[in-house]
């Protein structure tokens, strides 16, 4: 029995470190710039969306410190449903939003449409 558990632990260090997969939000917001992959330029053909959302998390939470605001938390399920919601609007078309109205591209009159 504590062999399997030895290999499950050691196969799941092997598949972490294969993946790079690092919690970013599990880190504190100064920690979490000290990362040596936050400096790096972001490769545009293939960004990293995980940092650049823990980035945006984190520089969000450095700015309501600054205010004398409570830090946000990470929560995993809105995460997810914003990235599911973003996802949509790009496969829907969806490229203006506003409070009251969302757009789209082909249906915009053009004086609408943004200006290249």
């Amino acid at each position: 029995m504590s062999r399997a558990i030895c290999f499950l632990f050691l196969f799941g260090l092997l598949v972490s470190f294969q993946t790079g997969s690092v919690n970013y939000y599990s880190l504190s917001s100064d920690d979490f710039l000290k990362l040596p992959e936050v400096t790096q330029t972001i490769n545009a053909k293939h960004p990293n969306y995980a940092l650049l959302d823990a980035a945006i998390f984190h520089t969000t939470n450095i700015a309501r410190r600054t205010h004398g605001l409570s830090p946000l938390q990470h929560g995993l399920g809105l995460q997810q449903a914003a990235q599911q919601f973003a996802s949509d609007m790009i496969q829907m078309g969806f490229i203006i939003m506003s409070t009251s109205t969302v757009l789209l591209l082909p249906n915009l009159p053009s004086v609408l449409k943004p200006s290249p």
